[in-house]
Parts: structure tokens; C-alpha cells; sequence
């Protein structure tokens, strides 16, 4: 999936970081404080984890993620992922292997009729969370929420658990409520 009316440059487009009202639905939505590990952490992002895998350790050949994870989220261990954006079918099916050991939440481009949705997410994952619309993203060189996304998103669960993939459709956080808890 290409966005061709999308103005970011193409070496700045796998480093979007996700914005904070994001974050705070999908550890709502699984009910957790945080997450323990984050498997796409970047130099542009912010871990949003206890423990985060870097560009440098390359996650797509870590044997086992969940070994990174502190002794505090051994018992319930739900990692986040918002995969490089041109990376995001070999993230996929990573993920999907790593669930073996545990919980992992992704934030992916909602497209369940594309070929890689079918392949990857369809029969795969254990739910999709579909929000009420779009969210937006934080500039990789400002830090700022950048409006507009130029496509839909949701968020892809893989765990250990055998079941039908259910789909589950919320109401987004306002970004402004979000930024008035992180401001208090």
C-alpha cells in the first residue's frame, strides 16, 4: 500500500512515532499500566516500553523477544510494535512467531483487502481493534502531532492463545485529553 499524496521524505517514513492517545487506547484496550517491551524502538522514538529492542539489535533476528522483558512482566508479557512502515510484512510474520511466548500488540495500516492483511493478520491474529477513525502520528524530526494521516490504522493482537480472530471497534482518545493527563 502506497500513499501518493503522502510528503514525507522516503528516508523519513519508516520513523513516524506513534502518537500518545495511541499508546493510551492500546495498553486501555488490553488493560494494561504498560508495555513491556517495545519491538521497533527507533532513534527518532521514545521507548514506550520497560524494555525495547533498537534499530541496532535488529529485531526480525532476535531469537526470542520476550527474553529482553523485565522480571516484573514475566507473568503477563504484552509487547508493543509499530513497525518500520516498508518492514511491516516481515514485522508481521515475526510477530506472529514471537507470540508463541507471549502478547503482541501492533499498530498497523488498516487494509484487510490487500494481499499481506489476508496473509499476515486473516486466521492469524487473535483480534483486530478497529478504531472510530484515523489517527495521527509525531513528526520523526519535530516531535510534533502531525494531522492528517493519510490512511487508516488499527491495532493487530497476537497472542499464545488459539482462538477465531475476533474484530473490535472503539472510540479513539482525544489527543487533547491525553495531552491534559500527561500535562497534570
Amino acid at each position: 500500500m502506497d500513499y501518493a499524496n503522502s510528503k514525507t521524505q522516503q528516508d523519513k517514513k519508516d520513523f513516524w512515532r506513534t502518537a500518545p492517545n495511541a499508546l493510551y487506547d492500546a495498553r486501555k484496550l488490553l488493560g494494561v499500566g504498560s508495555f513491556a517491551l517495545d519491538a521497533a524502538a527507533t532513534d527518532y522514538s521514545v521507548s514506550v516500553a520497560d524494555s525495547c529492542i533498537t534499530e541496532e539489535m535488529d529485531a526480525l533476528s532476535v531469537q526470542n523477544w520476550f527474553d529482553l522483558v523485565t522480571d516484573q512482566h514475566k507473568l503477563f508479557p504484552v509487547a508493543w510494535c509499530n513497525p518500520p512502515f516498508s518492514q511491516k510484512k516481515a514485522f508481521l510474520q515475526k510477530a506472529f512467531e514471537q507470540s508463541v511466548n507471549g502478547f503482541i500488540m501492533m499498530m498497523l495500516p488498516f487494509a484487510p483487502a490487500t494481499g499481506w492483511w489476508r496473509s499476515l493478520v486473516t486466521h492469524r491474529a487473535t483480534t483486530v481493534f478497529v478504531p472510530d477513525g484515523r489517527y495521527n502520528f509525531l513528526n520523526p524530526v519535530t516531535g510534533e502531532i502531525a494531522p492528517g494521516s493519510k490512511f487508516p490504522t488499527c491495532f493487530v493482537l497476537f497472542s499464545p492463545l488459539s482462538q477465531v480472530c475476533q474484530w473490535v471497534e472503539f472510540e479513539r482518545t482525544d489527543e487533547k485529553k491525553i495531552a491534559k493527563l500527561v500535562e497534570s
